[in-house]
């Protein structure tokens, strides 16, 4: 993207908003139709996961549900972080959420707990 941007003269600024324009709702897409594709991957293999967490936690939200997906899968923050364009950090914040959501005590392990369902 910063190669496109290059191409077109600093004094367009115009052109470069409608590039950065473009190029999010590219990421978008792609961001979209990869978890469409993933999600159908991953519910042939571990079928019943969601499911199963959605019952007990029915107040998960879809990010929620992605986060225990990648997790479930054995991926580290920064896998997850790069997946879901985000920061290691916020995975950090959005893992101790789900911790306190799912209600787990402080000795147990949330990749362990995910992987009984």
């Amino acid at each position: 993207s910063s190669d496109l941007i290059q191409l077109v003269e600093t004094d367009r600024p115009e052109l470069v908003t409608l590039i950065n324009d473009i190029i999010r709702y590219i990421e978008n897409q792609i961001y979209k139709n990869g978890w469409q594709s993933f999600n159908l991957a991953f519910n042939k293999i571990h079928g019943s996961f969601q499911t199963n967490l959605v019952q007990k936690f029915p107040d998960l939200t879809q990010s929620e549900i992605k986060l225990c997906s990648l997790i479930k899968l054995g991926l580290d923050n920064k896998k997850i972080a790069t997946l879901l364009f985000l920061t290691s950090d916020s995975i950090k914040v959005s893992r101790s959420r789900l911790r306190k959501k799912l209600k787990l005590e402080t000795n147990q392990n949330l990749d362990t707990y995910l992987s009984q369902f």
